[in-house]
């Protein structure tokens, strides 16, 4: 479901939609204008909310689209950076322990490996590009491949020792 918002007065009437119903106006919405991100970010934040992993690529995908028409702008600089961390909440937690998701959807590793992937795209500052690496790091050892996760942090600089791992919750 979305949930829509009026300010009317001093109440918020809202209203709720399907989730099909909101998907179908985001993509004609998309459709109707390719140069404004604003419905790709929407969609993407409704697929994470719905635990519709599998949207959050392709969403990202055309957020990504838009900002690459015109990278130097004001507006796709701030745009990579609401992307980057809407992609960064949705894949902390979609990762979360089964109890505090809520009933939604696992994420699974291909896709939030992709959700991951994107992020790297958004990347505009060292604080972001140590995010998504260690968010990397997590994803990989989250797909069981542990190893790979290590060494990815080590080939970008990071000191990796045995409790720093685990202080991250990764398994050696």
């Amino acid at each position: 479901y979305k949930v829509t918002g009026v300010q009317t007065c001093a109440l918020p009437i809202y209203s709720f939609v399907a989730f099909e119903s909101a998907e179908k106006l985001l993509r004609s919405r998309l459709d109707r204008a390719p140069a404004d991100a604003d419905p790709a970010l929407d969609l993407a934040r409704l697929a994470c909310r719905a635990g519709r992993w599998e949207l959050v690529p392709q969403a990202a995908d055309a957020a990504l689209k838009v900002f690459d028409t015109d990278p130097t702008t004001a507006t796709s600089k701030a745009g990579r950076r609401r992307l980057f961390e809407l992609l960064l909440d949705a894949t902390q937690s979609g990762l979360a322990p089964k109890g505090a998701q809520k009933s939604r959807a696992s994420l699974q590793a291909s896709v939030a490996l992709q959700i991951v992937d994107r992020m790297a795209q958004c990347v505009d500052s060292p604080a972001q590009r140590v995010e998504q690496l260690l968010l990397l790091a997590k994803v990989r050892d989250f797909a069981g491949s542990a190893p790979e996760a290590i060494e990815a942090l080590r080939s970008h600089g990071f000191v990796v020792d045995p409790g720093g791992i685990r202080a991250m919750g990764l398994r050696l």
